[in-house]
């Protein structure tokens, strides 16, 4: 194995999921750690290269020589390309490639909502990604989908508990439950928030609710794969859901710098609506 000839690829180290890349790449042995190094690690002459604009949403490769500078999946598929030649068939497929840039896209553009970046000392990169409207959108859907699924899975496998005291179908009972709350706090958001900073926040809400959707995924398919529904399980991992769930918005709040009126507001909208729901299919 030899490093890429000539070649280093930067990326963003504030940013877990570049990092992630970067050790799986490495792990894997698809490229040699040698190759990689941290923006804010850069010399000068390295410095000027780059495209600083276009580093806030992709990675470079740079040459040492006098190539030029590739960016994103272009600069993605050449390293892996140098390789695995495989990969220089891939790259011609235009389709193919269309996919792959599309979702490389939504998540750079992203990177920041998925995982807050790192604040380590002596790291200083201004490389937070721009602002796109579109990519924020499709991000926020894609969330949605996702969270959309796990919850109904959930309320899948542990259909019976749920029928022992509702009346209502477990899947709707669940994303009645857990998704009322995330409505109406997007809507408080939409109205109280400027455009770009609801946009953010509407994106956090979203990683929070598939990561809590995550959480209880594996008792799910603990319950799918043996058949045998233990409402210990469903409890504990809801509640392992809601506390990390909390954390998780509070530390994000921090992050946009928005009150923790807003993190309070959640938990008041999250607790009502279940409360309403079990209310409404139960009680009444």
């Amino acid at each position: 194995m030899t490093v890429l000839e000539n070649k280093i690829i930067v990326y963003d180290d504030q940013c877990r999921i570049c990092r992630l890349w970067r050790n799986a790449a490495i792990g894997t042995g698809l490229i040699e750690s040698g190759t990689f190094i941290g923006f804010s690690q850069l010399s000068q002459p390295l410095l000027e290269k780059i495209d600083n604009k276009r580093f806030r949403n992709e990675m470079a490769l740079v040459d040492k020589g006098d190539l030029p500078t590739l960016y994103g999946l272009d600069g993605f598929f050449a390293a892996l390309s140098y390789k695995y030649k495989f990969f220089n068939i891939v790259f011609k497929i235009k389709w193919l490639y269309k996919i792959f840039w599309y979702l490389y896209r939504v998540i750079a553009y992203n990177r920041f909502i998925l995982f807050l970046p790192l604040t380590d000392k002596g790291v200083s990169c201004s490389c937070e990604p721009c602002f796109s409207l579109k990519y924020r959108v499709v991000y926020i859907l894609i969330s949605l989908f996702a969270g959309f699924v796990l919850t109904a899975l959930y309320g899948m496998s542990f259909g019976f508990f749920f029928h022992t005291f509702y009346s209502a179908p477990p899947i709707l009972f669940l994303i009645l439950t857990c998704w009322s709350g995330w409505a109406l706090q997007s809507a408080l958001a939409c109205l109280l928030l400027p455009r770009a900073k609801a946009m953010d926040y509407l994106g956090h809400l979203g990683t929070l609710m598939t990561a809590g959707a995550l959480v209880v995924l594996p008792a799910a398919l603990w319950v799918l794969g043996t058949q045998r529904q233990i409402q210990q399980i469903t409890l504990i991992s809801a509640l392992i859901c809601v506390l990390l769930m909390i954390q998780q918005h509070i530390r994000r709040a921090k992050h946009l710098e928005i009150s923790r009126g807003w993190t309070a507001s959640w938990i008041f909208f999250e607790m009502s609506g279940a409360i309403f729901w079990i209310w409404f299919f139960h009680i009444n």
